[in-house]
């Protein structure tokens, strides 16, 4: 009787090791990165030169509103504006004005454009910005 004993949890001990060994392998497989595409996925808030490349748009306003239209939508309509601006874009920091002034900047020095939240533009610029700010990075800085 003893030895039977004995076997039963020899037995026990080995399939709960089969499983410990079996959960522990599925857990590392399911944490192991994915290999590397080398194409990250776009952002949402931030549009890179070779998107905008690949896009082959005319310009800063049509790479955006083809293939950022959240950027151009109205954040907060309830919210009275009382004189204060509405979406702002700037240009390596410095301010341009509204929406239009995408048409203004040449497609081929951007490098990228960033949607900034009204908190975040806030933060950056001061206030006046409760639709937030459209920021367009370029391949040069203009000297102020």
């Amino acid at each position: 009787m003893g030895a039977r004993r004995i076997a039963g949890t020899l037995e026990d001990g080995g399939m709960r090791r089969q499983f410990l060994l079996s959960t522990v392998l599925v857990a590392v497989c399911a944490c192991t990165p994915s290999p590397y595409t080398g194409n990250p996925a776009p952002s949402r808030d931030v549009l890179l030169a070779p998107e905008i490349v690949q896009a082959r748009v005319i310009d800063t306003y049509q790479a955006v509103s083809q293939l950022r239209p959240q950027f151009l939508k109205v954040r907060d309509p309830l919210v009275p504006s009382f004189g204060r601006k509405g979406l702002r874009v700037y240009l390596d920091d410095v301010e341009l004005g509204g929406v239009d002034a995408l048409r203004t900047i040449p497609i081929d020095q951007v490098t990228a454009i960033r949607y900034l939240s009204a908190s975040d533009a806030q933060l950056r610029w001061g206030n006046d910005l409760p639709s937030g700010v459209i920021l367009v990075s370029t391949s040069h800085v203009l000297s102020p």
